[in-house]
């Protein structure tokens, strides 16, 4: 879903464009996503009574949101073994590196350094989409392209 899809979702859903635009920022347009954040807020605010925000304009809602999100992003590069010292870190650090630079990459690419077995794994896992008409693969989420940001050094050669 494009961002602008996403934040009039967001806004039909009655979130504010600042926090519409925050949480895009986390997601990206992915609506599996957006609903799940959507839903949370939802329900939180009508747990509590009074908004408060950060100095950095952020409430308790989108900090926890985001440490659970963030969690749930590294608990699928587990599941693809990716992260170091798991079976695929060598090969999943390479094109975890190049997607990172890119953004994508071609599928004839992905395939010849990772091999048809290893690759389709890869992509069983939801870490990396096959985008089938463009012929190319990037992340499968904006999120598992954050954690991967957030944690560079773990990608390093």
């Amino acid at each position: 879903m494009s961002k602008e899809e996403a934040l009039q979702y967001l806004q039909l859903r009655k979130i504010d464009a600042k926090k519409a635009a925050q949480i895009y920022e986390l997601v990206g347009g992915r609506m599996i996503h957006l609903r799940r954040l959507a839903n949370a807020k939802t329900k939180f605010e009508s747990m509590c009574s009074i908004s408060m925000e950060n100095r950095f304009g952020f409430s308790p809602f989108f900090t926890d949101v985001r440490i659970a999100m963030s969690r749930d992003a590294e608990q699928q590069l587990a599941i693809a073994q990716v992260l170091p010292n798991y079976r695929y870190h060598k090969e999943g650090a390479t094109i975890i590196r190049e997607l990172l630079e890119k953004g994508s990459m071609s599928s004839k690419r992905y395939f010849g350094l990772l091999g048809p077995e290893v690759g389709n794994m890869l992509l069983e896992t939801n870490v990396f989409a096959q985008h089938f008409g463009l012929g190319t693969i990037t992340f499968q989420s904006t999120l598992i392209a954050q954690a991967c940001k957030q944690n560079l050094a773990s990608w390093k050669e």
